[in-house]
């Protein structure tokens, strides 16, 4: 606007006004020049005049107000503002000096530079936090602080342009605000320079007080005047707007990031995934946990931190669909998750968060590892305890410890090796191993793992599996047998001497390090080597397995594939399983050596029981042998007697029928033929048997009495084995009694358990009884109190009993008697219409 040249003017009457030479044409020719037109024209021209410079001023306000706020749009930095506004103003106001000043109080909290010049000719600043020019003074908002023993009501220049003799300095005293409240200008001659014959001053309305004040001054007294004082009011109200919104952006900006800062510095894991499950935002916790860059993890999936499995498992995405569509939080807990190096277990809680006008849903990840670990432990020990109780086979314990020391959940160790001591005592023999064999293998296992969270029986299991087919890391073990007074071996004989488990260097525990070592023989060294090619890790835990202050064995246990340190927690949970492994392994060990002895004893046991048998077989036959053989050659002897030769032939057959007797009674213990079980009426057996034991009992002058209950249920039974069974029993009843005497036989339903009744057979006779010590081996093979007889009855009757699915049971006083009671079971449905095959008692 400074190069604005007047354009011509026209009067009402049509003339022509060329003002700048002050010159008149008539359009109309013929008309002259009177001292009073000549009057009139110098006053319309100086009345022109004015309302000209009027106009232009008026246009150059216009200008200067639209550039001091197009600066305001273009500049983001408050620094390049006030540069650039101090600059439009000072060029609009030519030959005049301009300075801009803020209060202390309204500069705390902004970044800014404090200006002391920019001269006409200076640049642009090249960037938003650069001073814009090379005279900018280093004063940081830091150095503005509200404490400032300056005061925070004192103003500061902050930009100034043109003559630098004029205006205050940075450094001089300048007034305190409220002298512009007040509008004490005569008090402010700091800001003003002598020489300065025009002076305009303005203040900074910032939140509705003055925060600062814009003072334009020249040495030419018709620079300015109060004319201008609108359009620099103006200027000045864009400036303070401007500052006011570059306080309220500074505040924003703390705000934010303060928020930032919290955020990074919490405690807890955070990340906040959109509706798509793709992340958003995570917090500087959460890439130290999972040693992630916010580069691979921003706008990543959520399984990204989670792992598949994790994620399937606990419906993290569903969970997130129905947080996002009805707001309400939720918590889901233990959720495990592999970080690269171990795992972890979070509790994982879910709330719902707006940005941006959408839905999106935070993830608090709350550490609990420590504290679920020691819970997890107490619980380990009872798990791990039950596994072991489980089985006592020597194997099976040996993998329940691998088991626990190398699985996740449990110690989490990558491999895991177990030495037990030889029957001498002196050497350590390699028996099992669990773990990866290669890095691949470890990948492998750990990418199912992290698919899917296996049980301690789940993973037992598995290595169980691998029994049958052993991996070579379980080959390699197996291969071994190491002396622990071998010289190299001087860290591993402390560790048992201690029985407390330990970690320690690989070098210190293969004795490279070792000057005893190093001086041992050739095959110490070479043994220290294959137990180093065995164990490569940098650091191996070593736990001795103690039993009862006996060294059984030791474990091994590194973290070769992951690098992961073994730290105190580790070694000690290890000591506490290895002491309950160590008296676990004795008790396997021990129990194999019972089932060694039991089953050689077992073997000399059969030999003994074959020879009493034989032995009382031998004596049973031997007998009728010796009658048949004596009446046999008697026979030879005197051939013709025929009565004689027919007593002694009978005599040879019925001792023949005692031999067959005893064979089948023999056939029947040692052979039991197979049950052709029918469905039979009990009382209709019973009397069969009756019938077939009548001649034994009246030979003995025995009386008979029935008490059978009726309507009794059908039962299973196989009719010849049962039958032989009850005339086995009768007949021994009334051979007790061969005085005579009462033989009582009663059959009845009992039902103590509802859900399985049962039949009850009672056999009763009043004979002689027997002992207690007789009755304590009456089912006894062989056993008899008869003088006659092979004592397999009662025992094959027995064994008919049992085969049934019933019990025999007997009871008997001396001089009283004796009762056998024989328990059926009966079915509870059995088969509809059945035919009961009942043998006819007519013969």
């Amino acid at each position: 606007m400074e190069n604005l040249s007047p354009e011509p003017w026209h009067t009402a009457e049509g003339e022509h006004l060329d003002i700048e030479n002050h010159t008149v044409e008539k359009r109309e020719s013929g008309c002259g020049e009177s001292p009073d037109l000549r009057q009139q024209l110098h006053e319309s021209q100086e009345r022109y005049r004015q309302l000209f410079l009027q106009e232009q001023r008026r246009a150059r306000h216009l200008s200067l107000i639209n550039e001091v706020q197009k600066c305001a749009l273009v500049n983001r930095d408050l620094s390049q503002f006030l540069a650039h506004v101090v600059r439009a103003i000072g060029v609009h106001f030519r030959g005049c000096d301009v300075s801009i000043y803020l209060s202390r109080a309204t500069l705390h909290g902004l970044q800014i530079w404090i200006l002391e010049e920019v001269s006409e000719d200076s640049s642009s600043p090249e960037s938003e936090n650069a001073p814009p020019s090379s005279s900018a003074l280093a004063t940081l908002n830091a150095q503005i602080a509200e404490n400032d023993p300056r005061g925070a009501d004192e103003l500061v220049l902050v930009a100034a342009f043109g003559d630098a003799s004029l205006g205050a300095r940075t450094g001089s005293t300048l007034p305190k605000i409220e002298a512009v409240s007040r509008g004490e200008i005569g008090d402010w001659s700091p800001l003003f320079h002598p020489e300065s014959q025009a002076r305009l001053h303005t203040p900074v309305s910032i939140d509705n007080e003055i925060g600062g004040l814009v003072v334009v001054q020249s040495r030419d007294a018709d620079a300015i005047d109060a004319r201008d004082n609108g359009a620099l009011g103006t200027a000045s109200a864009i400036i303070g707007s401007y500052v006011q919104n570059a306080r309220l952006f500074a505040s924003m900006r703390e705000t934010g990031e303060f928020n930032k800062e919290l955020l990074n510095s919490m405690l807890h894991s955070l990340l906040v995934v959109d509706s798509s499950g793709d992340i958003q935002f995570i917090n500087q916790r959460l890439l130290q946990t999972f040693g992630r860059t916010r580069e691979e993890t921003l706008r990543a999936p959520l399984e990204t931190i989670f792992g598949d499995g994790p994620a399937t498992h606990h419906h993290l995405r569903e969970e997130i669909a129905a947080l996002l569509e009805n707001g309400q939080s939720r918590e889901i807990p233990e959720v495990h998750v592999w970080t690269g190096e171990s795992e972890r277990v979070f509790d994982l809680r879910l709330f719902r968060v707006y940005f941006r006008g959408q839905a999106e849903a935070a993830l608090l990840l709350i550490n609990i590892t420590p504290r679920w670990r020691k819970t997890y432990q107490l619980q380990l020990m009872h798990e791990i305890g039950r596994l072991f109780q489980e089985s006592l086979e020597i194997d099976r314990v040996l993998s329940t410890v691998l088991t626990c020391i190398t699985a996740g959940s449990a110690l989490g160790f990558n491999r895991a090796f177990v030495f037990l001591f030889d029957d001498a005592g002196e050497n350590l023999e390699g028996r099992n191993a669990l773990g990866p064999s290669s890095s691949e293998e470890a990948s492998r296992i750990w990418g199912e793992i992290s698919q899917r969270e296996f049980t301690l029986s789940e993973l037992l299991e598995q290595s169980e599996a691998l029994r049958d087919d052993p991996t070579p890391l379980q080959k390699h073990t197996r291969s071994l047998q190491i002396n622990p007074k071998n010289p190299c071996f001087a860290a591993l004989r402390a560790a048992l001497d201690a029985k407390t488990a330990v970690r320690i260097a690989r070098g210190e525990l293969l004795g490279f390090d070792s000057v005893l070592c190093a001086h041992s023989d050739e095959s110490s060294r070479a043994e220290a080597n294959r137990l180093g090619d065995l164990l490569l890790a940098s650091e191996v835990a070593v736990a001795p397995l103690v039993a009862k202050e006996r060294l059984v064995g030791v474990v091994f246990a590194d973290n070769l594939y992951s690098g992961a340190p073994i730290e105190d927690d580790d070694t000690q949970l290890l000591d506490t399983l290895a002491q309950q492994a160590g008296l676990t392994i004795d008790n396997a060990l021990t129990y194999a050596a019972l089932q060694q002895a039991q089953r050689e004893l077992v073997s000399s046991e059969r030999l003994v029981a074959v020879g009493e048998m034989a032995a009382r077989v031998s004596h049973e036959i031997r007998n009728p042998l010796a009658t048949i053989g004596g009446f046999a050659r008697s026979v030879l002897k005197k051939p013709d007697d025929l009565n004689s030769v027919k007593r002694k032939t009978q005599v040879v057959v019925d001792e023949v029928a005692r031999l067959e007797e005893l064979l089948t009674d023999l056939l029947d213990m040692a052979r039991p033929r197979p049950l052709n079980l029918k469905l039979q009426n009990v009382n209709d057996l019973v009397e069969h048997a009756i019938l077939l034991a009548d001649f034994d009992i009246k030979a003995c002058n025995a009386r008979l009495e029935r008490h059978l209950a009726p309507d009794l249920p059908l039962v299973l039974l196989d009719r010849s084995r049962m039958l032989q069974a009850l005339l086995n029993t009768l007949r021994n009843g009334a051979q007790a009694m061969p005085g005579g005497g009462e033989l009582r036989v009663a059959t009845r339903l009992i039902a103590r358990n509802p859900a399985a009744p049962c039949i009850e057979i009672a056999i009763a006779d009043s004979g002689v009884g027997i002992s207690e010590k007789a009755l304590r081996q009456v089912f006894d093979p062989f056993f008899s109190t008869k003088v006659s007889g092979s004592g397999l009855g009662l025992a094959v009757t027995k064994r008919i009993i049992q085969d049934h699915g019933g019990q025999i049971d007997v009871e008997s006083n001396e001089g009283v008697g004796t009762t056998f009671v024989f328990t059926l079971p009966v079915p509870v449905q059995p088969a509809q219409n059945p035919e009961p095959e009942v043998e006819s008692t007519e013969k």
